[in-house]
């Protein structure tokens, strides 16, 4: 890694290694909707994980937490995933996130490989002209599919 001199910062560029997976999420309400690809070389595949999305049941309730933490960070361990993205959402305003779409949004950062939060227009920009429609997903994986796309 570069290091920064006196007065200079490092701007570290997010470089996709050859062969990888990595997993973009959209959060909404009490839910964390995943999609994983799997990079070799040039080629991205989805990959189909049974788990489609993650359900916290009770914010309020400790267990309820712990236990979307532990399914979580599991799922991206037990697929080695090693790169994550979240969509970001407003933090006020008309379209802001509520806060239990913040708190499963640290939850998820607590995982040990690399975390990101994208903006909805870098994903845009970065996904206009792929064609999604060879991915298969669902409908409601539209935007985790982009997000993570939008990282490679």
């Amino acid at each position: 890694m570069p290091k920064a001199r006196a007065g200079q910062h490092v701007v570290h560029a997010f470089v996709t290694k050859k062969n990888m997976k990595v997993c973009g999420i959209e959060i909404k309400s009490n839910q964390a909707t995943i999609t994983v690809l799997e990079i070799n070389g040039d080629e991205v595949t989805l990959i189909d994980t049974t788990v489609k999305k993650f359900t916290l049941t009770n914010d309020e309730n400790q267990s309820s937490m712990n236990s979307f933490k532990d399914a979580v960070l599991n799922f991206l361990k037990g697929n080695d995933v090693e790169r994550v993205a979240i969509k970001q959402r407003a933090q006020s305003g008309k379209f802001g996130g509520g806060g239990l779409t913040f708190k499963i949004e640290a939850i998820i950062q607590l995982f040990e490989k690399e975390v990101k939060i994208i903006n909805g227009k870098t994903i845009a920009t970065k996904t206009k002209n792929i064609d999604l429609a060879k991915f298969k997903v669902n409908k409601n994986q539209e935007e985790a599919l982009k997000t993570a796309l939008s990282i490679i």
